[in-house]
């Protein structure tokens, strides 16, 4: 775990001394523009991510064509039926993240979207399900109590939702 911290806090302040040394006092988006087109470090840098990004792109599509189906389909099927639902729900897992990364060039906004969505689903979300889940083995009382609370919670969730994007919306 140290050498994580630690791993971590070299980058952090490799990156802000990079930052720092940049023509302007403001950091983009994609930190990556700081650097001149044929600086050796970026290029370096650009080459990483690309690696990184190619490589962990089969292990991210797996689990979203795998919820898919399950949310879809139930998760089970013959087969030979499943291989050609597989492949369909693949390709349009494919093609639809290749549509939205050619439609849009600036990475910050889709880090934003990405953590946005995974911090809403690991506050609000995951712990409500865990909660229903531990609670549906009780009596028939209880887990009417617990359905009532969701629905309440949920109902919040949603009222709060559009109050939070209006407060925090900033033109760009």
């Amino acid at each position: 775990m140290l050498t994580c911290i630690a791993i971590y806090t070299v980058v952090a302040i490799s990156g802000v001394i990079i930052a720092s040394h940049g023509t302007s006092a403001e950091v983009p988006g994609n930190v990556l523009n700081l650097f001149a087109p044929n600086d050796k470090l970026g290029l370096a840098m650009r080459a990483a991510i690309s690696v990184a990004v190619t490589l962990v792109y089969p292990m991210l599509c797996l689990p979203c064509r795998s919820t898919l189906d399950h949310l879809l389909f139930g998760g089970g099927a013959m087969a030979s039926k499943a291989t050609l639902r597989h492949n369909l729900e693949t390709v349009a897992v494919v093609s639809l993240t290749l549509l939205l990364a050619t439609l849009e060039s600036d990475l910050s906004k889709v880090f934003g979207f990405t953590g946005s969505t995974a911090g809403a689903i690991i506050c609000y979300l995951l712990p409500l399900t865990v909660y229903m889940r531990l609670r549906a083995q009780q009596t028939a009382a209880i887990v009417q109590a617990t359905q009532r609370t969701a629905v309440l919670c949920r109902v919040t969730l949603l009222g709060l939702t559009p109050l939070v994007f209006l407060t925090t919306w900033q033109v760009i």
